[in-house]
């Protein structure tokens, strides 16, 4: 969308300038064992003449419930818990879907609302991230939702900010994995 086309295009040329053959994935995280849905785009450059990889992730999404710790306490003064305690349905998905269906306001679209039953929502650098039992995103649910082990040291940075500014490590073991299976685990050669 927008000036992405643009940027995809001038990598792809650069690469290319270099010598390198590219490939271009949009994989989704959720079906690369991570309870998350967050669609990345991978440039894979190579200039060995390797055939052309193929990454089509399909592992079953594993939903919030599955890895949700207990939620932080909202505070019952902020507007987002009242929202959610009085209006919230089923379908919310995010605090701008009860402003739009009860107040017929444009805002809070931002401000996404984790269901149980369904896989978590990409998990964001800054801002709220909410729970259906009107709870928000504990450090344990944004640990365990960006696929990092729970003693990961942060070096003193919020576990919300990493992993919301990392590439999920589980989702970088999948792409790992089939470059691995593809081109070193046969007898590609390697230029000498």
């Amino acid at each position: 969308r927008g000036n992405s086309k643009f940027y995809i295009t001038m990598v792809i040329k650069e690469f290319k300038k270099l010598g390198y053959d590219v490939q271009l994935f949009r994989l989704n995280a959720m079906f690369m064992n991570v309870p998350q849905d967050r669609t990345r785009i991978f440039f894979i450059a190579n200039r060995m003449n390797y055939p052309k990889l193929v990454i089509e992730p399909n592992e079953k999404p594993i939903l919030f419930k599955e890895v949700a710790s207990d939620g932080k306490p909202m505070s019952k003064r902020s507007v987002a818990y009242s929202l959610m305690k009085e209006f919230m349905i089923p379908t919310d998905r995010c605090i701008g879907d009860i402003n739009e269906r009860v107040f017929n306001k444009n805002s809070g679209f931002t401000r996404p609302i984790a269901r149980f039953n369904k896989v978590c929502h990409t998990i964001t650098a800054n801002g709220d991230h909410y729970r259906e039992d009107i709870t928000e995103l504990s450090d344990k649910d944004y640990i365990s939702t960006a696929s990092f082990p729970q003693d990961y040291n942060f070096d003193g940075n919020s576990p919300q900010y990493v992993c919301g500014m990392s590439v999920p490590p589980r989702m970088m073991e999948y792409i790992a994995r089939e470059i691995y299976k593809q081109w070193f685990s046969k007898d590609v050669k390697l230029h000498e």
